[in-house]
């Protein structure tokens, strides 16, 4: 399968990933479309662009929550988010991981479910 290319600017548009719910999924298209990373205030400005107050008074903790289970989920996909550090200015990356390990069947297992 060929990559996506932008008509314009010639570069590969962002893969698509799935995570549950909106916030979670924002902060993973914020992130899959960026590729040297956001500060977490870039991010909170990102996600509520679209909110008439920029968003609730908690929002930067809101997205460090949404950004740590949107990680384990992209874990699945073979990504995460990682941090290049702590405090103010750090820079949070989606990352390409080993593709989890799948788990294989003994000669034994084999065997027992060939006999139904």
């Amino acid at each position: 399968m060929s990559e996506r290319v932008c008509p314009h600017c010639k570069r590969p548009y962002p893969r698509q990933f799935t995570v549950h719910g909106p916030l979670r999924q924002r902060v993973v298209d914020a992130l899959a479309g960026i590729a040297e990373g956001l500060t977490i205030e870039r991010l909170v400005d990102l996600v509520y662009a679209d909110a008439p107050n920029g968003g609730p008074m908690t929002a930067a903790a809101s997205v460090g929550v949404a950004l740590r289970k949107a990680s384990r989920e992209l874990e699945a996909q073979g990504h995460r988010i990682i941090v290049s550090s702590r405090g103010r200015g750090a820079v949070y990356r989606l990352v390409a991981t080993a593709p989890p390990e799948r788990k294989t069947e003994s000669a034994f297992e084999v065997r027992l479910r060939s006999r139904g």
